[in-house]
């Protein structure tokens, strides 16, 4: 199969029903020999040979980030808890059904799912973007959160990105079951459609060598991190003038606002979300949650 052709595979469903590799390898990552070409790279970033997700830096746990899988096990997507009953998910991991058909891999199913106004693989598709899904469950389900930023992304910013996806893009393996992070930067972002883009490598030399990164199957509903917070999910990818993008549902829309606050009215612990009212130029709220209780940024790539 050729490159643009797993492209196309892969384009508005990352992980959608993907099988888990419970047994699959990953090598961690790579970087002898290795120099990341990018310019305007951060400080923070100067020895990045591992800017990418898929086969990216290899963690035990990723705190606040978590699994989801099917009652049958046989699909895997990443979320990121946002307070301490809340999972933020991509919708096009989740069937119709009223808690989403996914929970955690100890079983815990949620007790209501909110989205984006689709399910299914048309998530992506719909504009402005609906593939966000909020999986409510029982107070104190995690000790682990992460917020939403307290400013929105511009362009050119660092972020990271998270996610239990497969380990090699381009021999199009499975996922297994194993969190990996990895690094890229914010090209663009659409308050209007609810898309952050970020661009992808140009050819299946950049992958191997992790000079940039790319999510796949698996990693949808993971988090797109950047400041001190979460700005963005994964969710898709589309083509802009021949150039491959990852185009993942932005948090600082009023899509995702809408969403948000509907989880709340449902009884969801959500952090941060006066920061998109903020930036939507919408009244804040008294009493708000705002705060996470995990390290605020994994450690650059050495």
């Amino acid at each position: 199969m050729g490159f643009l052709d797993k492209i196309k595979k892969r384009l508005f469903c990352l992980s959608f029903w993907a099988f888990a590799a419970i047994f699959g390898v990953g090598s961690g990552c790579g970087r002898k020999n290795v120099e990341n070409k990018r310019s305007g790279i951060p400080l923070s970033a100067t020895n990045g040979f591992c800017l990418k997700v898929v086969n990216g830096i290899e963690q035990p746990d990723i705190p606040a980030v978590v699994m989801l899988l099917t009652a049958t096990r046989d699909a895997l997507c990443t979320g990121t808890f946002i307070g301490d009953n809340v999972v933020l998910t991509a919708a096009h991991c989740m069937n119709s059904s009223p808690t989403g058909g996914m929970g955690l891999k100890d079983g815990t199913m949620p007790v209501r799912m909110v989205h984006g106004g689709v399910v299914g693989k048309e998530a992506p598709k719909a504009r402005p973007m609906a593939d966000l899904a909020l999986l409510i469950f029982p107070p104190g389900t995690s000790r682990s959160w992460r917020k939403i930023s307290s400013l929105p992304p511009k362009a050119g910013d660092l972020m990271t990105i998270a996610g239990f996806g497969q380990t090699d893009f381009v021999n199009d393996n499975d996922p297994d079951g194993r969190v990996r992070y990895g690094f890229n930067f914010v090209d663009s972002v659409d308050q209007i459609q609810g898309v952050l883009k970020y661009e992808s490598p140009k050819s299946t030399n950049g992958l191997r060598k992790g000079q940039e990164a790319m999510s796949g199957r698996g990693d949808s509903g993971g988090p797109i991190i950047s400041g001190d917070g979460l700005v963005a999910l994964t969710s898709g990818g589309d083509f802009d003038a021949t150039t491959l993008f990852e185009e993942d549902l932005y948090l600082f829309s009023q899509n995702a606002l809408d969403a948000l606050e509907a989880a709340q009215a449902a009884g969801g612990n959500i952090n941060g979300v006066n920061h998109v009212r903020a930036a939507l130029g919408k009244p804040i709220k008294d009493g708000e949650l705002d705060s996470d209780n995990v390290p605020k940024n994994l450690t650059p790539c050495s």
